[in-house]
């Protein structure tokens, strides 16, 4: 029962939503695809969140399913953050949804972590990005000084970042 379920759920991943006779979507990859900033949101008290715009600048329509490998650094290397897959205050606590990103159409992604009370001891200047099925390349991003994602320290709740699945738009990546 568990392995038809994941055949179901694998070939959802790879549908179009037109319906029975639509054909099948190859799964997305990073190098068609850019990344940027996207719009501005008033957070929550002592939430720091980061909106990323995903798009696809192939030919053709692909579908994402899944969450994104994120990693940040800054100049030192790897900032050790805990990367956590699911809703929190800011992010969709929904499960994942296969997206139809069209050519020329867009995804969301949406990051956010606490603040830093007793100060940030590193703070992430680039971040990478990565689809699922697709280990062969990464999106990288600079970071500005603003939306701020600083490391705490180990163990602190301000070193965690909750990532939401891929989303058809800003506000289904935050939807709680």
């Amino acid at each position: 029962m568990i392995r038809g379920l994941l055949i179901a759920v694998s070939l959802l991943a790879q549908a179009s939503p037109a319906g029975p006779a639509a054909e099948p979507r190859p799964s997305c990859r990073a190098s068609d695809f850019s990344i940027a900033v996207g719009f501005a949101i008033s957070a929550a008290t002592g939430q720091n969140p980061l909106t990323l715009r995903l798009t696809n600048r192939g030919p053709n329509a692909c579908v994402l399913f899944g969450y994104p490998t994120i990693s940040l650094a800054d100049r030192r290397g790897a900032i050790p953050f805990a990367i956590r897959r699911g809703g929190d205050q800011m992010v969709t606590a929904r499960p994942p949804t296969p997206v139809l990103v069209r050519a020329r159409g867009s995804a969301f992604v949406v990051l956010n972590k606490y603040r830093c009370d007793r100060g940030v001891r590193r703070l992430a200047r680039t971040l990478r990005l990565g689809f699922p099925r697709d280990t062969s390349s990464r999106l990288s991003l600079a970071l500005a000084s603003y939306p701020r994602l600083g490391y705490c320290g180990k163990g602190d709740a301000g070193s965690t970042v909750a990532t939401s699945p891929f989303e058809p738009s800003l506000r289904a990546a935050l939807r709680r």
